[in-house]
Order: structure tokens, then C-alpha cells, then sequence
């Protein structure tokens, strides 16, 4: 239902694509109220039509992304639908910056983020005779014989910020961050992850064909154009093939 209400096939083809073509696509996971009048939510799968807009953690090696630590996902917005969504008038962020180079805002619109990043809570666990496991804090006195265990707890945390300013700031209900890579070919080099698609791969034979492709047009253009004449006589024996 979730992916019907959301037409995620839109969101799948458009990852796909640049996957296939690129070598990197991405969609993500939001949270919509059901109507304006409601207080419930409802998961919806949407696609990120520019893989350029994201920017995520780079020691991530899962091929869907679900070990990424941080992730950012950017949009520009024009200065009055920034006003009209979040109710604060933009500002420079070169004012707390204290530089003068400022990608998040200009004179026509203004860069707005989707920040993503966990943090982790150490617990020790504590599993019973019968097989139910829980953390040690909530219980009172634990048999030394029961086995125990320290682990971390990941929080996913969702922040909606701007140059000058974080606009709003919630939990994100899971362990994941809710963005979902979709790799095309991939090369792990001295540590280091290459993806690839088909544009990277055909790249030498296209330029093979963009070079012979040109030489052919520089013939056509530097030939001549006049019709090819000759006397009768030296013709008289080719008159059919003339």
C-alpha cells in the first residue's frame, strides 16, 4: 500500500536510470501527515531526480547505504517560498561564517538541507533462562550466571537547516538513515569504492567514434564541389558507366 499510495515505481526508475548511467542513484523515505486536518502520519517512498543534491558519509560500504553515519540531501528554494514554508526571512550565512564565498543563499533563492546523522548509546543487555533479553538498567538484581553484553543503540536523527540557522529538528523512528542508495558497477580499490555505469564504460569507443565521425565531415567539407568534366573523347568508351 505504502508503495502504491506513493507511485515508488516513479522513485525506483529514476535511481535505476542514473544508476545504469551514472553509476549512483538514490530515493528516500519521508513522513506525510495523512491530510491536513489529521494527526497521523504515513510513510511515502520519493525519488531524488539529481544524485548531485546529496552528499553522504564516504566510509559507507553497504551497496543500499544502511551503514551510512551521516547523509545530507540539499534543495534550493526561492526566497518567498522559504519565508511562506518556514516563517523566518533568510540570511546570509557568511554573517556566522565568516567568509565571504556563501552557497546556501543568494539574491534569487536559498539553499535549505535534510541533515541525517546517528548517534549511538552504549547499553549492556542481560538475556534470561528463557531467551528474553533486556537492557540491565531496567531490571533490579541479575543472576551473575545470566549472560550479559554491552552494545550500542543507534538514534537516527533528522535535521531541517539552512546556512544561518537549524529550522526544525526530530527523530527519525528506525536504525537507518531513510535514504536508499542504488549502485550501478562496483570497484573497491585500495579501500576506496568506484561506481560506474555505462557512460564511464563506453567512454573510449565514443570518443573513437566522435574522431572518425569528425574526420569524415572535415573530408566532405574540404572536397570539392564542382561537377567532375572531361572532354568527349576521353569518355567515348565509358559512355554507359558515365
Amino acid at each position: 500500500e505504502i508503495e502504491q499510495e506513493s507511485e515508488a515505481e516513479v522513485a525506483y526508475t529514476v535511481a535505476l536510470d542514473q544508476a545504469a548511467g551514472q553509476g549512483l542513484g538514490y530515493f528516500r523515505l519521508v513522513t506525510e501527515w495523512v491530510d491536513p486536518h489529521s494527526f497521523e502520519q504515513t510513510l511515502r517512498i520519493c525519488p531524488i531526480y539529481s544524485r548531485f543534491t546529496v552528499y553522504t558519509d564516504p566510509t559507507s560500504r553497504h551497496p543500499a547505504g544502511l551503514d551510512m553515519a551521516w547523509a545530507f540531501v540539499v534543495e534550493r528554494l526561492s526566497r518567498d517560498a522559504f519565508r511562506s514554508q518556514y516563517g523566518v526571512e533568510p540570511a546570509p550565512a557568511s554573517q556566522w561564517q565568516g567568509t565571504g564565498d556563501d552557497v546556501w543563499y543568494d539574491t534569487d533563492d536559498v539553499q535549505v538541507a535534510d541533515y541525517f546523522y546517528k548517534t549511538w548509546e552504549e547499553t549492556e543487555l542481560v538475556q534470561f533462562p528463557n531467551g528474553t533479553v533486556v537492557p540491565t538498567k531496567d531490571i533490579g538484581e541479575i543472576d551473575p550466571t545470566w549472560p550479559k553484553r554491552t552494545t550500542r543503540i543507534p538514534t537516527v536523527w533528522w535535521a531541517k537547516m539552512c546556512g544561518s540557522a537549524v529550522l526544525s529538528k526530530t527523530r527519525w523512528l528506525g536504525q537507518y538513515i531513510p535514504l536508499i542508495r542504488v549502485e550501478g558497477t562496483r570497484l573497491d580499490v585500495d579501500g576506496q569504492t568506484i561506481r560506474t555505469g555505462i557512460i564511464q564504460q563506453t567512454l573510449t569507443s565514443q570518443l573513437a567514434y566522435d574522431y572518425a565521425f569528425c574526420a569524415e565531415m572535415e573530408a566532405l567539407a574540404l572536397a570539392p564541389k564542382a561537377p567532375y568534366i572531361a572532354a568527349a573523347e576521353q569518355i567515348a568508351e565509358y559512355k554507359e558507366y558515365w
